[in-house]
């Protein structure tokens, strides 16, 4: 895979959020900031690195082992889709496939949207 620093999405304050992952009630993730896209060489995929705010634990429902997860990678599920839609339609989710950068394994399905600024 190949880095690309130069992306209007890295440094976009975003919310992760998880729709199917085996769990009858998924856990919620927190904010995180995009840090990071990632092309796949001679492909046109590309991926993009989300640092969360903080640490969530999570347990994967198939293998009931527990993980720390830090950053996410993600990238959306339906081909024509991109997560450019966050900088024009910032309130509107994209559908997302989510792996745990960690040890890229795939585990979820969700949507990522633009971070929504806080009311008093």
């Amino acid at each position: 895979m190949e880095s690309i620093k130069n992306d209007p999405l890295i440094g976009l304050r975003v919310h992760v959020g998880i729709d199917e992952d085996g769990l009858p009630y998924p856990p919620k993730l927190p904010n995180g900031t995009i840090t990071e896209k990632l092309t796949v060489k001679g492909t046109p995929y590309h991926l993009y690195l989300v640092h969360l705010d903080k640490p969530i634990r999570y347990v994967r429902p198939e293998k009931a082992r527990d993980w720390i997860l830090t950053d996410l990678l993600i990238q959306p599920r339906h081909k024509g889709y991109d997560l450019d839609l966050l900088l024009k339609k910032p309130e509107e989710a994209v559908t997302v496939m989510i792996t745990n950068h960690s040890n890229g394994v795939y585990f979820a399905i969700g949507g990522v949207s633009s971070e929504h600024p806080k009311s008093d």
